[in-house]
């Protein structure tokens, strides 16, 4: 059977970075924003810590773990601000290619750098060459022991504290994509030139600018691999490694953004009500089960013919316990009948809890009467996780002290 339960070391690692975005990210996010500030110094902190290097081998100073470890990490540290994961980012997805197909001496090299806190940078995109990799117009002509690099990359991340770049360039265009090879270039060599800094709509502190190769001069041991025509596999690794990356990015940025409008709409009132009911019941549902939510709101909007909020449809009692049958499509949304029904009872009574301010034994009843459904309906069948649900979640969120004391289950 699959466990989806956190090893010690995971949870350990996940709340590092936890910590990390809330005492050095969160604070400094939106100063970085407005002045577009490049946070180098909260990326130095974030490598000290392991947090930017984990999938790099532990011959070469990083964590050598895997994508699930690195999406943990990830997923804080776009909770804590999107544009500084980006920028924090880059020296990983540029070191991506030289991961999978770099000789030993260039992983010693240029991966310990990395560890080390230099920055690295992933020159691919052109202006008229983003998706369609193929389409990109950067050539590398071999003289001698060198590789004369020409060519311009567009919307390079970090690229100007970057100390050295990967460098996706055509050495034979005859051959189409499998004429692609890569390069390692460092920042300092003559001909290498970095254009403004974009202004970016958003995550202006990733530092986003053009970089142009002209006639620069790269040794032939910087070649990836000391392999020509193998580039495009080894950029395609990169997109590949990089996806999940950046997919944690966008679910901890998304949680953040909630995270936000929970706070805001809790202090706040609108037509004498509050804008969020707070209780540790509906604030679970707000953030592990957003299906859930999107069943309530949509049976309320179509018993009431207009589309109504998740708040409006909550405050109606008469539709609250009137409903005693699914509230669902059957074809599209499966959750049996009772339920549902157990489901409804459930969010009525604990509405008139955090109204009333108080726990009775009847809603506690109820409580548990639904967890138990809700457990039952899931199409999980590991019986740890019911266990933890229907009997130390219950506990935990119900108990006299529960609506002030346990933060944690959120």
């Amino acid at each position: 059977m699959v466990n989806f339960e956190l090893t010690d070391e995971q949870r350990m690692l996940q709340e590092l970075a936890r910590d990390f975005a809330n005492e050095e990210i969160k604070p400094n996010a939106s100063h970085w924003d407005k002045e577009s500030i490049y946070p180098k110094e909260a990326i130095d902190k974030a490598n000290e810590l392991g947090l930017l290097t984990l999938k790099i081998p532990e011959k070469y100073g990083g964590g050598g773990m895997g994508s699930f470890e690195e999406v943990l990490v990830l997923e804080e540290l776009g909770f804590g601000d999107p544009g500084f994961a980006t920028a924090a980012g880059s020296s990983m997805l540029a070191s991506y290619p030289i991961i999978t197909g770099g000789t030993e001496a260039q992983k010693e090299k240029y991966l310990r750098m990395v560890t080390d806190g230099k920055i690295a940078a992933y020159c691919v995109t052109e202006p008229g060459a983003g998706s369609d990799v193929q389409a990109i117009q950067t050539e590398a002509i071999r003289d001698g022991d060198e590789y004369i690099i020409n060519g311009q990359k567009m919307w390079i991340t970090g690229a100007g504290y970057a100390d050295w770049f990967f460098v996706l360039a055509y050495t034979d265009k005859k051959l189409g994509y499998k004429g692609m090879s890569g390069f390692i270039v460092d920042s300092n060599l003559e001909g290498v030139e970095l254009g403004k800094k974009e202004e970016n709509m958003g995550q202006r502190c990733s530092d986003t600018r053009s970089v142009t190769f002209n006639n620069v001069r790269v040794p032939a041991e910087n070649l990836v691999g000391e392999k020509e025509n193998d580039g495009w596999m080894n950029a395609m690794k990169a997109f590949d490694l990089s996806r999940p990356s950046i997919s944690s990015h966008a679910v901890g940025n998304a949680r953040g953004a909630m995270e936000e409008a929970m706070t805001y709409s809790s202090e706040r009132n609108a037509f004498n009500k509050p804008m969020l009911i707070n209780s540790p019941f509906l604030e679970f549902f707000f953030t592990h089960r957003p299906d859930i939510v999107y069943i309530i709101k949509r049976f309320f909007s179509k018993k009431k013919n207009k589309e109504l909020s998740l708040m409006e449809a909550l405050y109606d009692e008469q539709l609250m316990f009137k409903v005693k049958s699914s509230f669902y499509d059957k074809k599209e949304i499966k959750i049996k009948e009772n339920f549902a029904e157990d489901l409804i009872n459930a969010f009525s009574l604990l509405i008139s809890i955090v109204e009333k301010k108080e726990i009775t034994e009847d809603a506690r009843s109820y409580s548990n009467i639904f967890w138990y459904n809700y457990v039952k309906c899931l199409n999980n069948s590991n019986r740890k996780e019911k266990e933890y649900y229907s009997k130390n979640k219950i506990k935990s969120i119900y108990s006299k002290t529960s609506l002030e004391g346990d933060q944690k289950f959120i």
